[in-house]
């Protein structure tokens, strides 16, 4: 019993000396971790043999920024990014003796020249507001069908948009967004202005669909993009047929008498218009770009009432033609090819063609091509490229601007 007793004393004395040595710090052992206050909830606690593994909840900092925003934050933005100008040559395919043999001969050549800036308002996360303006000067180099004198230097019609954009996604290379706006068309153009067209005003709605191919960082097919819009314009006229205050011709009205008159022609002038678009593009470089649209302009002109007029034998109605036609429908295919030769240059080519849907001789046409139908070369100078590089401001590539130059081939055809 005394042994037992003794053997006791003996391990109770040596299980005391084995921990005081324990919870002595040694030299060389770091110093013990403060004490942190645990929270109410610590998450999932498991234990086997008498240790646990506590498992503390994650904190949610909010959304990470893509790699898209982290290269924009990079680069302070200009307000005017986005601004061009843009110096356009085309011939028509018959001026080159491509294409079918016409009945008569009418070569075209002309050069554009068009300033598009652009300014934004604001630009907060995925939301932004910008105006863009477009303005122009051109110039045929062959005998013109319309001007009054030979080569005339014309100014285009100018174009104002405001738009509101959303990008709905900005992951992994895919970028959604939508937009929408007014646009108004101001008639600087004398021979619009003088047929009668004093403001078209409308609006629309746009979208567009980025998505990645072989990834941002490969050499060739990084990404390609879709987009579709719709826009509406309602054309405000001085009269439903083209008319000139400046123009008077000696004209017989129905009962024989000679007036004055300042209409040149019966046809009935556009009162509304829908634009459809759609087009895509494909980055077959960082700097190469091919893309095409196909865009759909839909006209509905004024109709004309039964209307009685007096004549020295009393009163009549004219003879009408049997269910006039007041739609008319001008479809337009465009095709380019653009290559950024610095930021702060691009240059392209391409091919489209725009003609009225029913042609001269009443019959169909062909959609992607007609007499009509045009080649081109243009040079694009960025000005706010331009200015980044003189201010040594640059910290990364300028952004890819094939797509926006096919989208400003494409508004031009709304505007003539």
């Amino acid at each position: 019993m005394r042994s037992i007793n003794t053997l006791t004393t003996l391990s109770a004395t040596a299980l005391a000396l084995t921990l005081a040595t324990g919870a002595q710090a040694q030299p060389g052992d770091p110093a013990p971790a403060p004490a942190t206050a645990q929270p109410a909830n610590p998450g999932l606690s498991l234990s086997f043999g008498g240790s646990s593994s506590s498992t503390a909840p994650v904190q949610d900092s909010g959304a990470q920024p893509t790699d898209e925003e982290k290269k924009e934050a990079e680069q302070e933005k200009l307000p005017w990014r986005g601004t061009s100008l843009t110096l356009d040559q085309s011939f028509t395919t018959q001026t080159v003796n491509i294409g079918d043999n016409v009945q008569s001969d009418n070569p075209l050549y002309e050069m554009n020249l068009s300033f598009r800036p652009r300014y934004y308002f604001f630009e907060q996360g995925p939301h932004s507001l910008q105006a863009r303006l477009r303005l122009e000067a051109f110039r045929e180099l062959t005998n013109a069908d319309y001007t009054t004198r030979d080569q005339e230097t014309q100014i285009g019609n100018t174009t104002l948009d405001v738009i509101y954009t959303a990008k709905l996604y900005n992951a992994d290379g895919f970028l959604t967004s939508v937009g929408i706006g007014p646009r108004i068309l101001f008639p600087t153009n004398k021979y619009t202005y003088r047929g009668g067209n004093r403001l078209r005003i409308g609006g629309g709605v746009k979208a567009a669909q980025g998505v990645p191919l072989a990834g941002e960082n490969a050499t060739w097919f990084p990404s390609a993009s879709f987009e579709a819009s719709l826009y509406y314009m309602k054309y405000i006229n001085a009269s439903t047929t083209s008319t000139n205050d400046d123009f008077s011709r000696e004209r017989q009205d129905a009962g024989g008498r000679t007036v004055v008159s300042n209409q040149f022609s019966g046809r009935a002038k556009v009162s509304h218009e829908l634009t459809p678009l759609v087009g895509a593009a494909l980055d077959i470089t960082d700097k190469l770009h091919l893309s095409t649209s196909y865009v759909w302009i839909l006209h509905w002109a004024y109709g004309f009432d039964d209307t009685e007029i007096d004549i020295t034998t009393g009163k009549t109605t004219p003879n009408r033609v049997d269910d006039p036609q007041t739609y008319r429908v001008t479809p337009w295919f465009l095709a380019g090819l653009d290559y950024d030769i610095i930021p702060e240059v691009g240059v392209g080519i391409g091919y489209y063609n725009a003609t009225d849907q029913i042609g001269p001789e009443g019959t169909r046409r062909n959609p992607l091509w007609s007499p009509d139908a045009r080649l081109f070369f243009d040079i694009t100078a960025n000005p706010d490229e331009i200015y980044t590089t003189a201010s040594g401001n640059r910290k990364n590539d300028a952004a890819n601007r094939g797509l926006t130059r096919q989208q400003a081939r494409a508004n031009n055809i709304g505007t003539w």
